[in-house]
């Protein structure tokens, strides 16, 4: 906590709010009901890794949510991924039918905006971000433990197959396909 400042982490897993640091109040919640008590304390709402895991009635629930706990002319920044970002993915390449399964999770990105635009926002900036390099740095502990949720949902025999490639191919110190991360940063204001 700094003077002037108030962070506050929320997460529907225990487990994650571990890794926020200790200046931090930490909260387990149901991400789509805030308490009242601190509607319109917030300058900045920030959600990451989250949309494509909610259902389309949670992800408006989500939203209204932000928008009251939010001041007028706060923002919410989310960080998600576009139909191009999931392609480009090095977990794509190994796991192909993840694409398909992950289009059905994660809403367009002009979806997203609309329902931001419906919850009293007004979306003002879509930043594409994508950092890559040689894939040396690879922990293949996440995938063979399935960290990333995606990889819960590849068929079984097409998880083996391209588990082992992957593996292959980090012997060789080369994947197939340069590592990309991609997301869409989407940057919303709050109405007043």
């Amino acid at each position: 906590r700094k003077t002037g400042w108030e962070v506050v982490g929320v997460d529907i897993v225990p487990d994650i709010l571990k890794s926020v640091p200790d200046n931090v109040s930490k909260r387990v919640s149901d991400v789509t009901t805030q308490p009242s008590s601190r509607m319109g304390q917030f300058d900045i709402g920030y959600a990451a890794f989250l949309v494509h895991l909610l259902s389309r009635r949670q992800k408006w629930a989500f939203y209204r949510s932000c928008a009251s706990l939010i001041r007028p002319s706060g923002l919410v920044i989310c960080l998600t991924a576009s139909e191009q970002d999931l392609k480009r993915r090095t977990i794509s390449h190994y796991f192909p039918s993840s694409v398909e399964i992950d289009l059905k999770r994660y809403d367009s990105i002009s979806s997203n905006c609309a329902m931001l635009r419906n919850a009293g926002f007004s979306p003002i900036s879509i930043e594409s971000i994508v950092l890559g390099g040689p894939h040396r740095d690879v922990n293949i502990e996440y995938y063979k433990n399935k960290r990333f949720s995606i990889l819960r949902l590849v068929p079984k025999r097409e998880f083996a197959r391209g588990l082992e490639r992957m593996i292959q191919d980090l012997e060789k110190k080369r994947l197939r396909r340069p590592r990309v991360w991609a997301r869409t940063l989407i940057i919303a204001k709050r109405q007043n």
